[in-house]
């Protein structure tokens, strides 16, 4: 970059030269090469560009996906930072892929394990909320994911967020396609437990059930959801903080 030393100030440009003024004094720059559509699809010295951004896309796709299948579990508990942390964690378990070449890297190849506690609302965690400790399996020969609470007294274990009055433990099994966009969802919720309840539940247990034999990886998420009841009838609270939800559990092919 040349520094301009003369006396004749201008301003903008001229031809390919852009004059500014700045704390350094008057500097003209010339401007850079266009890089085109056309020579970053075509050229060698733009070939790990081009895998790169091919790598990206990919994954940027999955993220899309794996939250378009997870869209109803996250009402209640809405977090704009999925969007970038989606697309990082699925960045991640596409550069696990162990046996594609670069610029051929996917998902499905990848170690879907990676994601196992993965938050699906950032501000909130199930042991922050609850002290009590559960369960999960999964089975891809029989398709079964089951979550299992055992037995707790409410008032000892759960942290409740004012205003509620009631929670429930909330789970979604899904097997999910990265390739094809293929997936499967079932949900399930426990019945709406007392707050600050001093006897003893019974026993929580979510079995989901998906196809057997699948060949993509399957997802337990778990969660739990506060609600206020108002003459018998309960109001769900929208809380990013109170309301949890993880991916307990994942089965990679």
């Amino acid at each position: 970059m040349a520094k301009q030393s003369g006396v004749v100030k201008i301003r903008g440009t001229i031809d390919d030269l852009t004059f500014s003024k700045t704390a350094n004094g008057n500097l003209v720059r010339k401007k850079g090469t266009t890089v085109t559509k056309e020579k970053i699809a075509t050229g060698k010295q733009y070939a790990r560009m081009r895998e790169n951004m091919d790598e990206f896309a990919r994954a940027a796709e999955a993220a899309r996906l794996f939250r378009t299948v997870f869209n109803e579990s996250m009402a209640f508990c809405i977090d704009k930072t999925l969007i970038n942390r989606s697309s990082t964690i699925m960045t991640a378990l596409l550069l696990s892929d162990p046996v594609s070449d670069r610029g051929e890297r996917n998902v499905m190849n990848g170690d879907a394990k990676l994601l196992k506690g993965f938050l699906l609302n950032s501000k909130g965690s199930f042991t922050v909320i609850c002290s009590k400790e559960y369960s999960t399996s999964i089975d891809r020969t029989t398709g079964k994911l089951i979550f299992n609470m055992g037995a707790f007294i409410p008032g000892d274990v759960i942290k409740a967020p004012p205003g509620s009055t009631h929670f429930q433990f909330y789970s979604a099994a899904a097997s999910i396609n990265f390739d094809t966009g293929e997936s499967e969802l079932t949900q399930e919720s426990s019945v709406p437990i007392l707050n600050g309840d001093k006897t003893a539940t019974a026993v929580i247990m979510h079995e989901h059930q998906v196809t057997p034999l699948s060949t993509a990886p399957l997802f337990l998420l778990v969660g739990i959801r506060f609600s206020q009841e108002v003459n018998g009838k309960q109001y769900p609270l929208y809380n990013a903080v109170y309301n949890t939800l993880c991916i307990a559990d994942v089965d990679s092919v």
